[in-house]
Parts: C-alpha cells; structure tokens; sequence
C-alpha cells in the first residue's frame, strides 16, 4: 500500500487503515498519508487522520497540524504550539514543507 499511496483512494487507504487498526503498520502507513496529505494542503483529510495517530513522533507532521489550527483561527493557536513550531523551524538543518509552512504562516505579516 505504502509503494502507491499516491495513486490509491482514499477508501482503499481507509479500509488499509481499519484492518490493520492497533498495528504499528497502520500508524506507519498514517503518518506517510498525512505527510502527502500535508503536502497536498488537504486540510479535511489531514485533521481527521491526524487525530488518529497514535506516535506523534514526526515534528513535521506537529506543524502541518499547527497550520490546522491556524486555519481555524489564528487566534487560538496556543502559545506553545507557536513556540513548537518556532523551534522545529529554528532547529532544521533542511527546509521541511510542514515547518516551513507553519513558519510563514505565524510570523511573517
């Protein structure tokens, strides 16, 4: 599934999803849908599934979450997630769409 996440439905990746619920393979597979539906800015699908997602161990997923919530209402972020994404985007040796996004988002204008 993972080889042609580009190119499946998002029924077929959900079905994936729930068949392998509770599995380390359907976290994986989530966190590398997320990462293309960052990508993709593909806001609903993104905020459903991140939900899910039990690891929470890629900061670049937290930002794109971040620009979840500023998307809501930039006032509601709350300070530590301004202060997260801060740090990830100061912290990076490489550019990251996620951070990168989050970053531009917050603090520029």
């Amino acid at each position: 599934m993972r080889a042609r996440l580009d190119e499946a439905s998002t029924t077929e990746i959900r079905q994936f999803l729930q068949r392998y619920a509770g599995t380390y393979q359907e976290d994986r597979l989530r966190a590398d849908w997320l990462m293309l539906l960052g990508t993709r800015k593909d806001w609903t699908n993104f905020e459903q599934e991140y939900a899910a997602y039990r690891m929470r161990d890629d900061k670049e997923l937290r930002c794109f979450a971040a620009v979840v919530e500023l998307n809501k209402n930039v006032r509601a972020v709350p300070p530590a997630t301004v202060e997260e994404v801060r740090g990830h985007w100061m912290g990076m040796r490489q550019a990251d769409v996620g951070c990168t996004l989050a970053a531009e988002a917050m603090f520029q204008g």
